[in-house]
């Protein structure tokens, strides 16, 4: 079975070529996302010229279903399920305020190939999402697969909604026997707070993700989180046992776009600024890639591997299934303030940018970046942090500045 976790058409690439560029890149800012309602004003204050055309929507995502390569090697092997994010949902960053997103889903719907009938094929004036489950079975073995809509529904404070979450509790509640859970998502979970491009869970929808999988779920069931969107793969977890349930999260994205490629020579730099460690669990592969997901019953266990090109492993974990002594004594078990995160993105900024000044020998430099700092992060983040981050890079100028 293959499943897409979004991206599968850039369907909104033409307006970012020749509509509205200079408020398309404002939304990317995260001061801007950090202002009440300023997202929904550019939208607004932009209207209709921020989406192209249906049918070069369509013709977007007919051209990855027509794909010579994608045709033979997926769509005439395996099943094909999936779930959009915000470029095959037609607007880059794109929330529920989107005016053409019951059109665009039909399309999206298409594309997979969905029959008419069903309960995917929701009636347009329903208003609802993509989101969706499906069980794979084998003998008494049960996979239950969990796609969320993290676009139709999403608003500043919810990314699901509250007819997303509640159908969810319904979809645990109906298969609390499941042996396997898999719950798919087109942005990550594990992200906390990110300098850029702000499209991840919240940590407090998370901490109630995985509390609504607690009240259904026995702890001992594998639960793997399945995201997308960031051009890189990885895999992420908590670091501690959340009420006896460890948690991995399996980040794969790389099939036509990768950071190295993206960035050419800058994806390193990017992703030290904006992809902090608390949660990694493994390197960060920005090679092309895909994910793929191994189940042995005979050994008891799951494969979960990210593979490159001429299906080369880059990285790969396994997960027992059902071990009885899957949290054994002396275990480190999550408290709340596991899901705020302590390490400030300003940090690893600060670090960077400080230590490439040095060689440099630019000390000057190095006060304009300090001071640069300090002043942003007291506008963000309130003057409560800012003795942390003063400390932090007084700290790094100290060291190197006898250098």
């Amino acid at each position: 079975m293959w499943l897409w976790l979004g991206d599968m058409a850039y369907t909104d690439q033409r307006i970012l070529r020749r509509r509205a560029p200079i408020f398309e890149q404002l939304m990317h800012i995260s001061m801007i996302q950090r202002i009440p309602y300023a997202m929904s004003i550019i939208r607004w204050v932009c209207g209709y010229t921020m989406y192209v055309h249906k049918d070069d929507r369509r013709e977007l995502l007919m051209k990855t279903v027509n794909n010579e390569y994608y045709s033979k090697q997926v769509r005439e092997k395996m099943p094909v399920i999936g779930v959009w994010d915000d470029h095959d949902f037609g607007v880059n960053d794109g929330d529920s305020t989107s005016l053409i997103k019951n059109e665009q889903r039909s399309m999206y719907l298409d594309a997979l190939e969905v029959p008419q009938t069903g309960d995917v094929r929701r009636d347009a004036r329903k208003d609802e999402g993509l989101y969706f489950y499906q069980i794979v079975q084998k003998g008494g073995f049960k996979v239950l697969i969990v796609m969320f809509d993290v676009r139709f529904h999403k608003t500043d404070e919810d990314t699901l909604g509250e007819k997303q979450w509640l159908w969810f509790s319904q979809v645990l509640e109906a298969n609390t026997d499941a042996n396997v859970i898999l719950l798919g998502s087109g942005t990550q979970y594990m992200m906390g707070n990110r300098l850029f491009n702000a499209e991840k869970w919240h940590n407090r929808e998370v901490k109630r993700l995985l509390d609504t999988v607690d009240r259904y779920i026995h702890p001992r069931t594998p639960l793997v989180l399945l995201s997308g969107d960031v051009h890189h793969a990885q895999f992420l977890n908590l670091g501690c046992v959340y009420k006896e349930r460890k948690v991995l999260e399996m980040t794969s994205s790389g099939i036509t776009h990768t950071c190295e490629r993206n960035l050419k020579g800058f994806c390193t730099i990017a992703l030290k600024g904006n992809t902090p460690d608390k949660f990694q669990a493994s390197e960060i592969v920005v090679e092309f890639n895909y994910g793929l997901i191994e189940i042995d019953l005979e050994h008891q266990s799951i494969s979960l591997k990210i593979l490159g090109l001429n299906q080369k492993v880059l990285l790969e974990h396994q997960i027992p299934i059902e071990n009885p002594r899957m949290n054994p004594p002396g275990s480190k078990y999550c408290e709340n303030r596991s899901f705020v995160r302590s390490q400030f993105w300003f940090e690893a900024i600060a670090c960077h940018f400080t230590e490439a000044m040095i060689v440099k020998r630019n000390k000057f430099l190095i006060f304009g970046i300090t001071g640069a700092i300090i002043g942003v992060s007291l506008i963000i983040e309130g003057i409560r942090n800012v003795r942390l981050y003063f400390r932090l890079v007084l700290g790094i100028i100290k060291r190197w500045w006898k250098k």
